[in-house]
């Protein structure tokens, strides 16, 4: 029988990078039958997932409802209703029932169903009582406040 004496910390194999000291790999070729553009372009352009996308555009749908929702003029009458958002919190809206109301409780209803409900702070801000609401000059737009 013939004993294999192979010393492990001098032996390398062709095309494998050694370990450093420090433990961490270093990469510094793509895996054979990838090329060199592709590795890049994949761990920089990762494709999000339909699912994900989907959620996106649906997040999206949401913030831009919502602050058409909020928009109004100053002047009285307005900013007197709420509806929740996606995590329950009433936002304030120029008018119940409006148009625009309507879709962002539509928009946040679709969002929640096919998303399902975000992860949301602890409590909702507090907006105080109907007294407490108005219509506020925000840049360009006005918007209602709280």
């Amino acid at each position: 029988m013939t004993a294999c004496s192979l010393d492990w910390d001098v032996r390398t194999d062709p095309g494998v990078t050694p370990v450093p000291e420090t433990g961490t790999d270093v990469v510094d070729e793509p895996p054979i039958g990838v090329d060199a553009a592709d590795a890049e372009a994949e761990a920089t352009d990762a494709p999000i997932s339909p699912e994900a996308a989907a959620c996106k555009a649906l997040e999206d749908d949401v913030a831009l409802k919502k602050k058409k929702a909020r928009e109004c003029v100053l002047a009285s009458g307005q900013c007197q209703a709420t509806v929740n958002d996606q995590c329950d919190c009433p936002v304030v809206v120029k008018m119940a029932g409006s148009t625009q109301a309507t879709a962002y409780a539509a928009a946040v209803a679709k969002l929640i169903n096919d998303c399902g409900k975000p992860p949301c702070v602890p409590s909702c801000p507090t907006i105080g009582t109907m007294v407490n609401w108005f219509c506020a000059q925000t840049g360009p737009e006005a918007l209602c406040s709280p």
